[in-house]
C-alpha cells in the first residue's frame, strides 16, 4: 500500500505533550443535577424511565451527521466527539456510572463551525484512540492525534493531505485496516491504514461530484454480525436545483466491494485511483417528484435490510418522516408523524429541526409543540416499527423550552447498550451561530 510515513509520537513524548481536561460534572449527583434542569420524564412507564437514564451532558458541542463514528465503547466509558462553538475540536470520556465528562481538547479554535466534529476509532489491543477531525473546507487535510484511554495525553497533531478543501471525516474500521472518508472538494476521497493511523495510502476517489455538485456522503458502519458492512448514502442538499434523490449501496469492509441491494458490485476501494461512482450508480431509493423536497436523516441496516430515514416537504407545507426499507425484492415506505417546527437559519430550511435515527429494529425522533413557538419542547420518541405498516411509540421524554431551536438525535451501537446523543440547540441564525449541548442518554440493547 502506497504511504506517507507519519511519525507516531514515542511513549515519553506523548506523556509530555498539552493535554486539557474539562469536568462537566465530579459526582453522579451533579450530573443527575444537571440533566433534571433538561430534562422532564413523559408519558413513559416508570421502569421505562430507569431502564433508560440519563448519563450526562457535554457542554458547548456540536455534531454534523456526515462525520462517523460520533462516539464509541470504551469498557465502562464512552467516547464522544464534537466540536464546540469557536471551532475547538475534543474528545470527551464519559462515564455514565458516575456522569463525569473528561474533555480533551484537540485542534482549533479555529474559526466558529458546526460541520466538523471528531470520528472516533477504538480498538481493544491499542492503548490509543484515533481521533480525526477537519475544519469547514479551510484546509485542504484532514487532521488526527492519538489519544491515551488511560491517561488521556494526545500525542502531537498529524495531518492527511488531499489536495482540495477538506471537510468532515467518517472513520471506518475492521480488522486491521482503517478507512478514512473526506469530502475533498466536489469529490468524497478516502485512504487507508493498516498500522493504526502511523501511515496512510494515498488519496483516491470513491465518488465523484463532477457533474453533480455539493453532494454528500452519509456512511454509518454496521453492529454485531453486520460489522463489516457499511451503509453507504449519496444524497444532494435540499436546495439542488437538478439532483434531489438519495442513492443506497453498501460497502463491505472484508473485500473492499461496493454493492447494490440485488447484488451487483459497482465498485471496489482496491480500484486504481478509486471507483469514482456518480450518484446515479447508486440504487435510487429516494426520488422526489415535482417541488417535493427530502432532508436525510439516517442510513442503516434494519434486521440486516438496507434502510433510509428521511423527512419530505414541499413548500412551506408540514414535513412528515418517511423511511425505506428493502424487503428482498423491492423498497417498501411507510409515512408517519410531522416533523414541525419554527424556521431557522437558512430560509429554504423550514424544516430543518428534529431529526430521526435507526435503533434495535425501530427508530428514535424528535418533534417540538408549539409548533408556533421559537423555543417550544421537544419529544423525543422510541418507535417499535413493522416496516411497510407503521410504527408505534414505546416510551418518549421531553426536553424543556430552553432547548430552544432544534433537538436531533444520534444512535451509536456496542454490544450490550446503545448511545442515544440529543442535540440541543438552543440558538441557529447561521453555521457560525449557534449555542448547542449533547444530552447523553443509554440505552440497554435489543
Amino acid at each position: 500500500m502506497p504511504s506517507t510515513p507519519l511519525e507516531r509520537p514515542s511513549a515519553a513524548a506523548r506523556r509530555a505533550a498539552v493535554m486539557t481536561r474539562g469536568r462537566a460534572g465530579v459526582a453522579l449527583a451533579a450530573a443527575l443535577a444537571l440533566t433534571a434542569g433538561l430534562l422532564a420524564m413523559a408519558d413513559a412507564r416508570p421502569a421505562e424511565a430507569a431502564r433508560h437514564p440519563a448519563c450526562a451532558i457535554v457542554p458547548d458541542g456540536i455534531y454534523s451527521s456526515w462525520v462517523n463514528p460520533l462516539a464509541a465503547a470504551d469498557g465502562g466509558y464512552w467516547w464522544i466527539g464534537s466540536i464546540s462553538r469557536d471551532g475547538t475540536n475534543a474528545v470527551s470520556r464519559v462515564d455514565c456510572a458516575t456522569g463525569v465528562v473528561d474533555r480533551v481538547a484537540l485542534g482549533g479554535p479555529e474559526r466558529a463551525d458546526d460541520h466538523n466534529a471528531t470520528a472516533i476509532a477504538i480498538d481493544p489491543d491499542e492503548p490509543q484512540l484515533l481521533a480525526v477531525y477537519s475544519t469547514h473546507a479551510a484546509r485542504t487535510h484532514a487532521r488526527f492525534r492519538w489519544v491515551d484511554r488511560q491517561t488521556l495525553v494526545a500525542s502531537e497533531e498529524q495531518r492527511i493531505e488531499f489536495g482540495a478543501p477538506t471537510t468532515y471525516a467518517q472513520l471506518l474500521q475492521t480488522d486491521d485496516t482503517l478507512t478514512l472518508i473526506v469530502r475533498a472538494g466536489q469529490n468524497w476521497k478516502y485512504v487507508r491504514s493498516t498500522d493504526w493511523g502511523a501511515t496512510w495510502s494515498e488519496p483516491a476517489t470513491l465518488t465523484s461530484g463532477e457533474t453533480v455538485r455539493g453532494m454528500y456522503l452519509l456512511a454509518r458502519p454496521g453492529h454485531a454480525d453486520d460489522r463489516h458492512l457499511v451503509s453507504l448514502a449519496h444524497y444532494a442538499h435540499p436546495t439542488a436545483p437538478d439532483w434531489r434523490s438519495v442513492g443506497t449501496a453498501t460497502l463491505d469492509l472484508s473485500t473492499g466491494e461496493i454493492a447494490l441491494v440485488d447484488g451487483t458490485v459497482i465498485g471496489s476501494l482496491d480500484e486504481p485511483g478509486g471507483p469514482a461512482l456518480l450518484p446515479g450508480e447508486f440504487d435510487q431509493v429516494v426520488v422526489p417528484t415535482g417541488t417535493t423536497r427530502v432532508r436525510l436523516h439516517d442510513v442503516g441496516r434494519v434486521n440486516g435490510a438496507p434502510a433510509v430515514v428521511y423527512a419530505a416537504w414541499k413548500g412551506t407545507d408540514t414535513a412528515h418522516y418517511r423511511y425505506k426499507i428493502w424487503n428482498g425484492s423491492r423498497w417498501t415506505s411507510g409515512t408517519w408523524g410531522q416533523l414541525t417546527g419554527r424556521p431557522f437559519g437558512y430560509t429554504y430550511a423550514t424544516r430543518y429541526v428534529g431529526g430521526a435515527a435507526f435503533i434495535d429494529g425501530g427508530l428514535i425522533t424528535s418533534r417540538q409543540t408549539p409548533t408556533t413557538s421559537t423555543s417550544g419542547s421537544w419529544t423525543i420518541t422510541y418507535w417499535r416499527c413493522t416496516w411497510g405498516a407503521g410504527c408505534r411509540a414505546t416510551s418518549t421524554f421531553t426536553t424543556t423550552r430552553s432547548a430552544g431551536r432544534m433537538v436531533r438525535p444520534y444512535v451509536v451501537y456496542s454490544d450490550t447498550e446503545r448511545l442515544v446523543m440529543i442535540q440541543q440547540m438552543s440558538r441557529y441564525a447561521w453555521f457560525t451561530d449557534y449555542r448547542a449541548d449533547l444530552l447523553v442518554r443509554t440505552r440497554p440493547a435489543g
